[in-house]
Order: C-alpha cells, then structure tokens, then sequence
C-alpha cells in the first residue's frame, strides 16, 4: 500500500488529473482520498496503528477498483491483482494487527461497512464478534 500510495502522494495534481481521466469526479476529492488511504493506510498496518480501520478503507477501494474495471470491460489480468489485495487486507481486518499494537479500531464501528460491502464472504461480522467475546 505504501508503495503504491507514495508516487500519489508525492504528486497529488497528477493524481487528480489520473482520476479525473478514469471518470471519478472531482479529480483531486478522489485522488487525495486515495493518496491517503493508500499511503498513510499503509503505514498504519505496517505500525499496527489503526490497521483494521486501514484495511477495511483499502478492501473497499479494491472493491471498488475491481467492479469499475468490470464496468469498462478489462481483461482479468488487469484486475486480478485487486481481488488478491481485497483478500490480504480482509484478512488483516478480521485477524487484526495483534495484541502487541495499539491503539485499535474498535471492529463494531465498522462491522456495518464489513456487512455491506460484504468481506470475507459476509463472514467478516461474525469472525469479529467471536474475536471481540473471546
């Protein structure tokens, strides 16, 4: 995620003028989103600091990313790599980033988004409220 949300950072114009080209609208709202989620979401999973909260924001981008390039019919190569990235980062949501880090996105808050966007097969919600009982 840093790797790819740093080149983003770096030049948040172009960025913007990237989405702007891909049809989401407003360029630099999008782009700037994107930039962040990536690279500071990132970080945050390499540090343990807010990983599910990242994880969840990154597996909805992939979501997201998969179902735009359904849309404008590319090949499965071209988005294969972003389902293999929506299931490592569903993983690390429902796993969590381990009990050695802090502080921690409460898994409830955003055990609603996890239903709607439908992680880890639906399964995502239940996973969580077993970790959170145990």
């Amino acid at each position: 995620m840093i790797y790819y949300g740093w080149p983003k950072v770096r030049n948040l114009k172009s960025n913007a003028n990237d989405f702007v080209k891909m049809g989401f609208r407003p360029g630099i709202f999008w782009g700037t989103l994107i930039a962040i989620v990536e690279f500071f979401g990132g970080i945050g999973m390499l540090l343990g600091f807010y990983a599910e909260l990242a994880a969840a924001l990154f597996a909805f981008q992939m979501m997201v990313g998969t179902f735009w390039k359904l849309k404008i019919r590319k090949r499965f190569s071209d988005y294969s790599y972003d389902i293999q990235l929506f299931r490592h980062v569903s993983r690390c949501y429902v796993r969590g980033s381990g009990h050695l880090f802090a502080p921690k996105f409460s898994r409830h808050k955003i055990s609603s988004l996890a239903r709607c966007c439908g992680l880890c097969g639906g399964r995502a919600a239940s996973c969580c409220l077993e970790q959170t009982s145990a």
